[in-house]
């Protein structure tokens, strides 16, 4: 599949000293940031473990110009993410902080609850067309909707995803966007794709895999100022709008 349309070709610069484009309300109760206005096209975004970072918005309001789509960041950790300071879990103490953060406020089954509630909240608000992604953790989480809200969404895309499970494959009911950098385990991600390449629509979904990039490299711990993670960024973006533009 083409990665290439206008909207592609158009999408902004990326600035390394950036200001957020979007607002923040309330959605389901929680902190929400959003930005686009198109409400008939809605994309709901789910951060990383270290929650808002101006890299992130940066993604999303671009990917909000280049599709002419609505995004909705919810705040699932409600002010509290995980700290950047306890990353990489490379102590034993580390580890633990991370372990029980993943148990405990990022738990994937409890928070997928959450997202129920907000697409159901979402959907109520003159939406046509609506779809799920998320970066790393998100990226999770936007797999497991795609087998569990599968009826009420378009499709979902995963970025540098963690936890990858190759069932989380088999339950998946609608098309998906995976991009993989070099740190996902590739026994599971070339497992998960195999899996997704067996759907009806399979030809839908687009895999790739940036082999030179870290995990994080289009969220929180992306490093815009650095030349090859701002154009493998770009590069991100603009496959997202092609899978989006072909899928909402």
């Amino acid at each position: 599949m083409s990665f290439s349309n206008k909207a592609c070709c158009s999408v902004l610069p990326v600035i390394s000293n950036y200001i957020p484009k979007g607002f923040m309300t309330k959605i389901s109760g929680l902190d929400a940031y959003v930005v686009g206005n198109n409400k008939r096209r809605t994309l709901i975004c789910i951060y990383d473990i270290f929650g808002y970072w101006p890299q992130t918005k940066q993604c999303i309001d671009l990917l909000s110009s280049g599709l002419d789509a609505r995004i909705i960041m919810p705040d699932f950790f409600k002010g509290n993410p995980f700290l950047i300071e306890n990353f990489p879990p490379d102590t034993p103490e580390k580890k633990k902080e991370l372990s029980n953060f993943i148990s405990g406020p990022a738990n994937p089954e409890k928070n997928l609850q959450v997202l129920g509630s907000i697409i159901k909240d979402v959907k109520q608000d003159d939406v046509e067309s609506l779809a799920v992604f998320g970066f790393c953790w998100g990226g999770k989480l936007s797999v497991l909707s795609g087998g569990h809200f599968g009826n009420e969404l378009k499709s979902v895309a995963m970025i540098h995803p963690a936890m990858v499970d190759p069932k989380d494959a088999t339950n998946l009911k609608v098309p998906i966007c995976s991009l993989i950098s070099k740190d996902e385990p590739i026994n599971e991600c070339n497992e998960f794709e195999k899996i997704v390449k067996t759907k009806s629509f399979a030809e839908t979904c687009i895999f790739k895999t940036f082999d030179t990039m870290h995990h994080g490299f289009m969220a929180a711990r992306s490093d815009l100022t650095n030349s090859e993670n701002v154009m493998n960024f770009r590069e991100g973006i603009k496959i997202l709008i092609s899978f989006f533009n072909n899928t909402l």
